[in-house]
């Protein structure tokens, strides 16, 4: 009976120094957090950013063009061609945040297709006022990611196009080939014209004044 209160002393002990190992264990085993990102990478498309395996911790964003967002689940538009690295940080320094590169270009891919457009004359070839409207079919192909085709089933006005400027929302691509002619994609809608362009010159030597021939638009 002597020996009992050994017995069990050995047996607390061998619990306690259990419960310790095990305390270490679930402590050194930090589940690293992870990013997920959905959406296209293209200029003025709206990306998703999922932050994985925070436990609930607050976290905010670094997008490295000026932007800080807050939250687990973001949405973000990048304005410029280039590689953004992007931060995911822990408010509390629960532990290490993450760093990641996302590429962004002018993705002229989207804008592929054949379309039916609307034409909505102005001026005629000679300048005079028209307002002469009809409908036609035509398709955009890209050529990389920066230029793209506008080729009218007609068989006229085909012409390459080449990306210029955002400007607010909408992006703006220049012809190659002649100087009367601009294409506008918006992002947020799809809409997308091809506005031509013609000199018209005024008697006297006055300064010419540039006018609208013709202007294509999507059929909503």
């Amino acid at each position: 009976m002597k020996a009992l209160p050994l017995i069990l002393v050995t047996i607390i002990s061998i619990s306690l120094l259990s419960c310790k190992k095990k305390q270490t264990t679930e402590t050194n085993t930090v589940t690293p957090t992870q990013i997920t990102i959905t959406g296209n990478p293209y200029i003025y498309d709206t990306l998703h950013f999922v932050a994985g395996n925070t436990e609930g911790h607050p976290v905010y964003w670094l997008m490295n063009d000026g932007a800080y967002l807050e939250g687990s689940d973001v949405s973000h538009v990048f304005g410029l061609k280039a590689t953004f690295p992007v931060s995911l940080k822990y408010k509390d320094n629960y532990k290490q945040g993450v760093d990641t590169n996302i590429t962004i270009s002018i993705g002229t891919q989207r804008m592929n297709g054949r379309y039916h457009w609307y034409v909505s004359y102005t001026k005629d070839s000679l300048g005079h006022d028209t307002a002469w409207k009809t409908e036609e079919y035509a398709r955009i192909e890209n050529v990389g990611d920066s230029a793209l085709w506008f080729i009218p089933d007609s068989g006229f006005d085909k012409e390459l196009y080449t990306y210029s400027r955002l400007n607010k929302d909408t992006l703006e691509f220049t012809p190659y080939y002649s100087h009367f002619s601009m294409l506008y994609y918006s992002p947020a809608d799809r809409d997308i014209r091809v506005r031509s362009v013609g000199i018209q010159y005024k008697p006297h030597g006055a300064t010419p004044e540039v006018t609208t021939i013709a202007e294509y638009r999507l059929h909503p």
